[in-house]
């Protein structure tokens, strides 16, 4: 199932993959100008999905810096860059706690505040990122994927870092 995970770029700062029309982002923290080369990374490997929308699935790694409000802003124009291309976007804030609820918090406030280009959600767990951007798809795109699917693709895309060894 995940065997078919294209990955067109693994970093410290990030992941980048796709995988059966779903576009997965692993934050694991970087600058701005990793957020920068990473839109040229998706533009590249979302190019051949002309006159289709796809999900995407967004998660920040429970230790990752906040961004700042540099990262913050070029975050939101990829939003505006890909939002002809997506259906759906999840991001999923990991982790439990003051710091973490608070980060969801803001995000959620900032997505209620911003002109909403597509459907939006954030989440504290990938399973519940999984089940809702599926849902949407289903519901938009008329794409039938099963949650656990996502999941397993959000997982092996969060470790190739580890299995290659060069996790900091």
């Amino acid at each position: 199932m995940v065997d078919a995970l294209n990955v067109l770029e693994d970093d410290d700062a990030h992941c980048v993959a796709t995988w059966n029309g779903l576009l997965l982002l692993i934050l694991r923290g970087g600058s701005t100008a990793d957020l920068r080369r990473m839109h040229t990374v998706i533009a590249r490997g979302t190019s051949s999905w002309k006159g289709r929308k796809v999900g995407m699935v967004v998660v920040v790694e429970r230790n990752s810096p906040l961004p700042t409000a540099e990262a913050r802003a070029e975050l939101m124009e990829g939003r505006r860059l890909y939002a002809d291309r997506l259906a759906a976007v999840a991001v999923v804030y990991e982790g439990n706690g003051f710091r973490a609820a608070t980060v969801r918090s803001i995000a959620t406030t900032l997505n209620a505040l911003t002109k909403r280009l597509l459907p939006e959600e954030v989440f504290d767990r990938v399973d519940h990122a999984a089940d809702w951007v599926c849902a949407q798809l289903r519901a938009t795109e008329n794409v039938n994927l099963a949650s656990v699917e996502v999941q397993a693709a959000v997982n092996h895309a969060r470790g190739l870092r580890r299995r290659q060894g060069t996790a900091a």
